[in-house]
């Protein structure tokens, strides 16, 4: 999908003006042509772990539901709450 599409979507949930979002969509997509115009970029599926965050939700005895809330292994869980 085209990037302008995705930030169309975005922003045409805002509460700006028309003529407004149609300014910010034509600077986003100037700015991300401008910094990866030609490059493949990644972008990760799943969200960045907040460690300190898992440390606050774990009881000691919800390592599953922990997995199961962050879409992440038990193994993950475990080495989060280890950093």
């Amino acid at each position: 999908m085209a990037v302008d599409l995705i930030i169309r979507r975005v922003v045409e949930g805002s509460a700006l003006s028309v003529p407004d979002r149609e300014k910010l969509i034509d600077q986003i997509v100037s700015a991300l042509r401008f910094e990866f115009g030609g490059l493949r970029v990644y972008i990760n599926s799943k969200p960045r772990i907040n460690s300190e965050q898992l440390r606050l939700e774990f009881t000691g005895s919800n390592i599953d539901e922990l997995a199961e809330k962050y879409r992440i292994n038990r193994a993950t869980v475990y080495r989060n709450l280890n950093e």
